[in-house]
């Protein structure tokens, strides 16, 4: 069977289902989505501009992440992300359940 692989940026303490385990140790896991991911800190811009390449097929983020400690995005790191998104043409996901 084949699987497209993509780059998705998503960030660390975040939580995304039952068939997305990131983060260190999460080793090899059977029922995770076949794709690359890449872990950016929550609310820094410097840090993630690293990631935001023309590679990115999208970025997965919590706009109040809970499993984080229900820590809200600023408004500055959204924007940097709708920004760059459109910039790389990469998918911005909004994960979010919390806050319905």
């Amino acid at each position: 069977m084949y699987y497209l692989t993509v780059k998705i940026l998503f960030f660390s303490n975040g939580y995304h289902g039952a068939f997305a385990h990131f983060g260190a140790g999460a080793g090899d896991i059977p029922l995770n989505i076949p794709h690359d991911f890449v872990i950016g800190r929550y609310n820094e811009t410097a840090y993630n501009n690293q990631f935001l390449a023309e590679d990115l097929a999208a970025t997965l983020v919590e706009p109040l992440q809970g499993a984080g400690g229900m820590i809200p995005a600023t408004p500055e790191f959204l924007t940097f992300l709708r920004r760059t998104a459109t910039r790389t043409s990469a998918n911005l996901i909004f994960d979010e359940i919390i806050t319905s």
